[in-house]
């Protein structure tokens, strides 16, 4: 069996059912997210969403934020 790195969680898909808009900061906060994945901190979509939640150095727009509750709440 070939070991290989996990596939991401958290993918520009779902920042962009979010209602963000693509740009270059989409590839900083996937990489942050991967990251935080691969160190553990995530491992699920429901994790990558509360990590997504509590990255307050991000502007995540108002609607975008409570899109991210309604999906923490389910």
């Amino acid at each position: 069996v070939q070991h290989r790195a996990p596939a991401p969680m958290l993918m520009g898909r779902h920042l962009l059912e979010l209602g963000l808009k693509p740009g270059p900061h989409f590839g900083e906060l996937l990489h942050a997210a991967y990251e935080a994945q691969l160190e553990g901190r995530i491992g699920d979509l429901a994790q990558a969403y509360e990590w997504l939640e509590e990255q307050r150095v991000l502007t995540l727009p108002e609607e975008a934020r409570a899109k991210l509750a309604e999906l923490l709440t389910k």
